[in-house]
This record gives structure tokens, C-alpha cells and sequence, in this order.
């Protein structure tokens, strides 16, 4: 999870006006939200409301989250930890693939090079 924005950790003010703008949050993301109380909040994002001031979503049970943003102190998202997943799977399977494939070749060599009997 990242503090802040893809920027790093920015200051609330800062991070609210990212929040207004919408450079903060993808839906569908887990998104974990710190208001200045201390209380944090684990939501699945879904949009910032702009008309109401607050970031919507989901919890895990699916009941709507409204967190005001003018109290939201800190954001930490899992991007990174969906993108990570994401590369080691695709390098999983590369692997495997060119280790079959490098089998096949080396098959075809042995037979090409071996001397019928």
C-alpha cells in the first residue's frame, strides 16, 4: 500500500485538493483512509462525490462508506501490491513456457543429431 498519492506522502491539504481533482483512487482498489481523528476506514473505492465532498465505497459487507474529505489525513491504496501480482504472474508463466519450449527444442536436437538404431 502507498501513503499519499503515486507522489509519496503529501501533506492532508495537499492530498485533499489530489483527492478533489481525482488523481487519487481507481475503483474497484482497496483503498484504506485515516481521518484527522485517528480512525481509519477499509473500503473498497468507488468515486470521489464532489457535489457531497466525499470519498464513497464499499466495506467488506458491501454497506456504502461516505468519508468526508475535508477529515481525510492520510490515503493508502494497494495498487503496487495489484501490479506486483500481476508481473510475477506473467513471469510465471513465461518462465514455464520458454522452459517447454526449450525442452521441445533440445528433444529435437537429440533427435536430429542421434544416430538411428
Amino acid at each position: 500500500m502507498r501513503s499519499g498519492t503515486k507522489n509519496g506522502n503529501l501533506p492532508p491539504a495537499d492530498l485533499r485538493a489530489e483527492l478533489r481533482a481525482g488523481t487519487v483512487g481507481t475503483p474497484g482498489e482497496t483503498m484504506e483512509v485515516v481521518t484527522a481523528d485517528g480512525t481509519e476506514h477499509v473500503f473498497e473505492f468507488v468515486a470521489v462525490d464532489q457535489g457531497a465532498g466525499v470519498v464513497r465505497g464499499k466495506d467488506r459487507r458491501g454497506q456504502p462508506v461516505a468519508v468526508p474529505i475535508d477529515d481525510i489525513v492520510v490515503v493508502r491504496e494497494d495498487r503496487e501490491d495489484k501490479v506486483s501480482s500481476t508481473l510475477l504472474a506473467v513471469g510465471v508463466i513465461l518462465a514455464v513456457v520458454f522452459a517447454v519450449r526449450a525442452a521441445q527444442i533440445t528433444d529435437a536436437i537429440r533427435d536430429a543429431v542421434s544416430p538411428p538404431y
